[in-house]
């Protein structure tokens, strides 16, 4: 029923400067950039598409916007604190992540994820959104390819994580709600006791489930500025029954399905692009710990 991920909502105060810094990591343009109608006396509100990766079978897209004005949202969505990206040179993507104006949290070291070997760094960008880059030993590109020393590739997404208050509670929730397979514990630095679980909610759409970290004063909390990450989109093939699925497992419906559009990626017909886009139905759910999750349905 679910096919994967379809976007990340972004929100920005300046949508357009923030468009210009995922152009200038993925080295791609904007799939399309429109103005939409705000539900509010305040006007209107700029949109854009950024798709990070090519030559991919579902590129991570970025959908990013200006912030949603008082009222309008649709759920508190503060759960998800960061997007994780595959990339093929993590050192390499830092730099990039620096020149383009975001910020090091942490530079590239080993580390495990799951039960895989990794080089992870951790990036903020313009709006304070976490990144993770993630880079997997052995499966960078020759390096003879001159592009490729040159140049950051985005292999694809790696994950999303949730901060959650209930752990076991929440992967149950994405167990039922989005038949959702649990891929592997994840391990405190003692490598004994369980924090959180991989969770495949779809082909390619990998959630992190843990615990908030814990502030200097030992307060749980959520990572600073973790906030400007609004929601995942996830693609299905029959919106209804995922919203009748979703709500039996204990989210809720916030909007039901209605007519949507999205612009087309490059894999579209030129038709496509002439009608100003693809038609899709949309709806929003929100989950147990009040994170937003948007679903697609392309008709």
């Amino acid at each position: 029923m679910f096919k994967g991920f379809n976007y990340f909502l972004l929100d920005s105060k300046d949508a357009e400067r923030t468009c210009r810094f995922y152009e200038a990591l993925s080295h791609l343009p904007a799939l399309g950039g429109r103005v939409t109608e705000a539900m509010a006396p305040a006007g209107r509100r700029t949109e854009y598409y950024i798709e990070l990766a090519e030559r991919t079978v579902r590129p991570p897209i970025i959908k990013i916007q200006t912030s949603r004005l008082p009222g309008m949202d649709y759920g508190g969505s503060e759960g998800w604190d960061h997007l994780a990206l595959e990339v093929s040179d993590c050192a390499l993507a830092c730099r990039e992540v620096e020149q383009a104006g975001g910020r090091i949290e942490k530079w590239p070291t080993d580390n495990i994820m799951g039960d895989v070997p990794i080089i992870n760094a951790v990036v903020y960008g313009l709006n304070g959104e976490k990144l993770e880059l993630v880079q997997v030993p052995g499966q960078q590109e020759e390096a003879g390819n001159q592009e490729f020393r040159l140049r950051l590739k985005i292999i694809g997404t790696s994950h999303m994580q949730l901060n959650t208050s209930d752990v076991e509670k929440s992967r149950a929730f994405y167990e039922a709600a989005f038949n959702g397979i649990m891929l592997s514990p994840v391990l405190n630095k003692d490598n004994k006791t369980i924090k959180g679980y991989l969770v495949q909610i779809a082909p390619g759409a990998v959630l992190e489930i843990q615990p908030p970290r814990f502030g200097k004063s030992g307060d749980v909390r959520c990572e600073e500025n973790s906030s400007a990450w609004k929601a995942i989109a996830i693609e299905t093939d029959d919106i209804e029954a995922a919203c009748r699925q979703i709500e039996a497992a204990g989210g809720k419906c916030a909007a039901k399905p209605a007519i949507n559009k999205l612009p087309c990626p490059p894999a579209y017909s030129r038709a496509c692009s002439a009608l100003g886009g693809v038609d899709i139905l949309k709806a929003v759910v929100i989950g147990t710990e009040n994170e937003c999750i948007e679903l697609i349905q392309i008709i």
